[in-house]
């Protein structure tokens, strides 16, 4: 439920800040209010925090970008507001994304999507060290919008690509977009789009991906890179039960010209199927909505990249599986 009162709490126990409901009120007049399970992010220096707001029945969406002091957290002004067109708001649990650029700019990232469904859009506003927007690029992605409570996400590693799974209101079709979003020599926005119906037009490469299947309710991806590539550990739903299919991507999207897409390197790995005639096959009974897979990252754990994947059999049977970078299997719990 959108209650004002507690989004102004977590605003506080975000910042850290000890302002009053009553001065963020003076700096973020006429809110209209939130949706479900979609945050307030913060950039990571606290220059500033991005509000995504919504209206109650979900017919107007709107952005905010609040100037912040770095130093307390406390609101100084707008930086930046803008009616989103068409109705847009947002997607339950889909949350806005900033992500600091080699330049220092930073650029939001705004997963927004019409109530019903029928159109869905990626924002992305560049910003300088402070906040201010400076250019942006709107990647229309029509009917083929987001899933509830799956998220998109930036590589952690070079930061040059941004990947959101789509899906459309009715799940007949699926997708999976790529975003430059490394703009160190000037070039970022471009795109590419897989899609199980092979549209055109979002995105200067569109190609055909009629294999992906549905994704898994809630379930945040991840992405790593692997070799010379950044591969995407995207968890699915198939015809034959669950699964976690694995994504290539060129790593490099930085030294590529705009009209010279990155290739899609086929084919993907399932790893239910990988692992399927070796000593320890994954039977993969299903996923627990909003419980993730987790990448344990060398820099983090002293270890070789690994992947922790939480599956489930009707609430009964429980198993914790630990995958390498390549989906092979190292254990079973």
């Amino acid at each position: 439920m959108k209650y004002f009162l507690s989004v102004l709490v977590s605003i506080s126990i975000i910042m850290a800040v000890t302002a009053t409901t009553t001065a963020l009120t003076i700096f973020i007049p006429d809110l209209l209010g939130f949706e479900d399970d979609v945050d307030i992010v913060v950039s990571p220096n606290r220059e500033f925090m991005v509000v995504p707001e919504e209206s109650e029945d979900g017919s107007r969406g709107r952005v905010k970008i609040i100037d912040l002091d770095p130093a307390t957290g406390e609101p100084l002004g707008i930086l930046f507001e803008e009616d989103l067109i068409d109705s847009l708001g947002y997607e339950n649990g889909v949350d806005p994304i900033i992500k600091q650029m080699e330049t220092g700019d930073y650029l939001i990232m705004l997963p927004v999507e019409k109530e019903n469904g029928a159109r869905a859009m990626v924002i992305l506003l560049l910003t300088d060290h402070l906040g201010t927007v400076i250019d942006r690029v709107d990647i229309d992605l029509g009917d083929l919008g987001f899933r509830e409570d799956v998220d998109g996400l930036w590589d952690a590693y070079e930061g040059s690509i941004a990947f959101f799974p789509l899906e459309s209101e009715n799940q007949s079709v699926r997708g999976v977009l790529a975003i430059d979003v490394s703009n160190g020599d000037g070039d970022w926005g471009s795109c590419r789009l897989l899609s199980t119906d092979g549209r055109v037009g979002p995105c200067d490469s569109c190609e055909a991906a009629p294999w992906l299947p549905n994704l898994a309710d809630g379930m945040d991806p991840v992405s790593y890179e692997a070799g010379d590539r950044l591969r995407l550990a995207l968890p699915v739903i198939t015809p034959a039960g669950s699964d976690l299919f694995l994504l290539d991507f060129e790593s490099d999207m930085v030294v590529i010209p705009p009209d010279v897409p990155p290739e899609f390197l086929d084919p993907h790995i399932s790893v239910k199927d990988l692992n399927a005639a070796g000593p320890r096959p994954l039977a993969f009974p299903g996923y627990e909505c909003d419980v993730d897979i987790v990448l344990l990252d060398p820099g983090q754990c002293g270890m070789d990249r690994h992947i922790l994947i939480p599956v489930e059999d009707s609430g009964d049977i429980g198993d914790l599986y630990k995958i390498d970078q390549d989906g092979f299997a190292l254990w079973v719990f």
